[in-house]
């Protein structure tokens, strides 16, 4: 659709930012100058471009278990959300508290490792299922899938995660 801007009035340009709104539900602006139509004249008010940022969670409910085979099988569910590789590994340690496995991230290698004072897996059966493969780096075999169980090596026992 277009305008005829027959009017001596300058038309404007506003930016709005959702780092900079006043609230978010819903999403509400102010501005420092309010927007007038000067008498006698009509106004038109139109969206030209719109962006949306990155605000989808990476971690899902289909996404988001982890099942972790000590004396017993246990699986641990992370909430969904966003995380970043530190936050994520921080929310698993959260998960793991009492169970002696650590989760490290290595900022050099961007690969998850866990360690554990005594022998450990990390599994996935149908009835403890690891479904977070895809993020903390499991490998997979030529068929294209994920290779469980992962087993910890001696005598650190330390799962260092392939990618």
């Amino acid at each position: 659709m277009t305008y005829i801007l027959n009017t001596k009035s300058q038309s404007q340009t506003l930016f709005l930012s959702t780092s900079k709104c006043l609230s978010r539900e819903p999403y509400v602006w102010g501005f420092n100058t309010p927007i007038r139509c000067p008498g006698g004249l009509k106004m038109v008010i139109s969206l030209q471009e719109f962006t949306i940022a990155n605000v989808f969670f990476n971690v899902s409910d289909f996404n988001n278990q982890i099942s972790i085979l000590t004396s017993t099988n246990t699986t641990y569910t992370i909430p969904p959300g966003r995380y970043s590789a530190i936050s994520f590994k921080d929310k698993i340690n959260e998960l793991l508290i009492g169970t002696y496995i650590t989760c490290i991230y290595n900022m050099q290698l961007f690969k998850y490792s866990f360690v554990n004072t005594i022998y450990f897996e990390i599994v996935n059966t149908e009835a403890f299922p690891t479904t977070c493969s895809e993020l903390i780096g499991t490998n997979k075999d030529k068929g294209n899938q994920y290779e469980y169980p992962i087993v910890s090596t001696t005598p650190s026992f330390t799962i260092s995660m392939p990618s």
